[in-house]
């Protein structure tokens, strides 16, 4: 659609950028030992959605930028190597305020 688009990714969410963290995610809030996140799994395969991996392809295909809150970072003990490769910016939430500030649509998740 020729929109910029961003992601920051700060707190819990930023577990979702740490090598294996899409892999790994729990795609259910009643995880039961792994069933909801295996039931879940089936049910977007079953539907033809694409995997958590491969809409991060996709969305970095198109432009799209991501940034890692760089204080939840050190609060979460977490270094950039620990971080996947797709990660554009380490950012603060004031990075996030000024890109947010100009967009048409901003949503927060």
């Amino acid at each position: 659609m020729g929109m910029k688009c961003s992601i920051f990714f700060t707190f819990w969410g930023l577990q979702r950028l740490k090598k294996g963290g899409l892999s790994n995610a729990k795609l259910s809030k009643m995880n039961f030992l792994g069933l909801g996140t295996w039931f879940m799994k089936r049910k977007m395969k079953k539907a033809n959605v694409a995997s958590l991996e491969q809409l991060l392809r996709e969305y970095k295909d198109l432009g799209g930028k991501i940034l890692a809150c760089d204080m939840t970072m050190k609060v979460m003990g977490c270094s950039k190597e620990d971080l996947i490769p797709e990660v554009d910016e380490y950012a603060s939430v004031a990075n996030y305020i000024n890109d947010a500030k100009d967009s048409d649509i901003n949503l927060f998740i």
